[in-house]
């Protein structure tokens, strides 16, 4: 995928990766996880139009 859409696509992978120690840890303030959830949203609906679009 990160041949198809770009670099943003590993780079929003691990800002979600990181926001899951952050969560347990207790490090992230509310703006990280607000930005991070903004990646997330970005990062789910490319896949799922990829995978409609391999559905057809």
């Amino acid at each position: 995928m990160k041949l198809e859409f770009g670099e943003w696509i590993y780079d929003g992978w691990m800002t979600v990766n990181s926001m899951h120690i952050c969560f347990y840890e207790g490090w992230c303030s509310r703006e990280d996880v607000e930005d991070a959830i903004k990646r997330l949203e970005k990062l789910l609906n490319k896949v799922e139009e990829r995978n409609k679009r391999k559905e057809s």
